[in-house]
């Protein structure tokens, strides 16, 4: 038991703090805590209100330190994320993503260890991405619709979304010029995860067990409508007679709405006519920047 100092009796403590009680004071009333810190060394000793303080304070530092290391994590990821877009993984050197980042080379290799598993994470963020803006999607339609009807509003909102930010397409056309590795991992999820898209492709193959539509055909689909608009933009306003690019835009959506239409056996009723791409494009979910930390997410929208 500690002793007073103004006596060589112990005395009782009557306080009631826990040390998570004297944390939360500490961090929300650092002067006031001094106060608390001369009492409890008055109270139980020098070297007990010593430790307690400097625990507290360690403990903040730490908290601060692991959440600045995922930020850092994070804007390392945007940033290469933006250059692997503008230039190509080739083109893109360590040192080139450090400088933007803003970080030491040596800083980065800690975080990441190479180039290619910095470009895996950025991978990994786009799927992941996309899965969850794939379930909101679904979420968003009204109960009850027919699937081939959730399908077709599900891949025109999709594309719609590609439109808008090519910046994932680009960065998956510049993989398919990489080494086969690259592509291969950029694949291999989707071989092992399309939840959304075979429960809808499966229900409607049970109402038209003849159509060749599956879902890779339909990927495919979005996934050339897509890079042809990002990479054939001179080509795609002359077969549209448009020199606007939102126009010739939206009216090559229109095209790929048309087509999905027919191949999906959508009824009139049913039938999508925007008067705008931003009609399409549905707010992704609160929490879905916080997954990518800005890394080729939706956040434009």
């Amino acid at each position: 038991m500690p002793l007073n100092k103004h006596s060589t009796q112990p005395v009782k403590c009557h306080f009631h703090l826990t040390l998570s009680g004297i944390k939360k004071y500490y961090k929300q009333y650092q002067r006031q805590a001094i106060i608390l810190y001369k009492w409890i060394i008055y109270s139980c000793g020098e070297s007990f209100g010593w430790n307690i303080v400097t625990l507290v304070i360690d403990k903040k530092q730490g908290r601060r330190s692991a959440q600045e290391a995922e930020q850092t994590k994070k804007d390392i990821l945007s940033v290469a994320a933006r250059l692997f877009c503008e230039h190509g993984y080739k083109k893109v050197s360590l040192r080139l993503i450090s400088e933007q980042a803003g970080v030491s080379h040596s800083l980065l290799r800690y975080h990441f260890g190479s180039k290619e598993k910095i470009w895996q994470h950025i991978s990994d963020y786009i799927y992941h991405n996309f899965q969850h803006y794939y379930q909101h999607i679904i979420g968003s339609l009204p109960k009850g619709l027919p699937a081939n009807v959730q399908l077709y509003k599900l891949m025109n909102r999709i594309l719609a979304c590609s439109l808008s930010d090519p910046r994932a397409v680009k960065f998956l056309a510049d993989a398919v010029r990489q080494e086969k590795k690259m592509i291969n991992y950029f694949l291999e999820p989707s071989k092992k995860d399309n939840q959304v898209l075979e429960k809808l492709v499966s229900e409607f193959k049970q109402d038209y067990p003849n159509s060749p539509i599956t879902v890779k055909t339909l990927r495919w689909q979005v996934s050339i409508y897509s890079h042809a608009a990002s990479t054939l933009e001179p080509l795609m306003q002359h077969a549209f007679n448009d020199s606007c690019q939102n126009i010739a835009i939206f009216e090559h959506w229109k095209q790929f709405n048309r087509l999905l239409g027919i191949q999906l056996h959508i009824k009139d009723e049913y039938l999508e006519h925007p008067e705008s791409l931003k009609q399409m494009i549905i707010s992704p979910p609160k929490d879905l920047n916080e997954i990518s930390g800005d890394c080729l997410s939706f956040d434009e929208y």
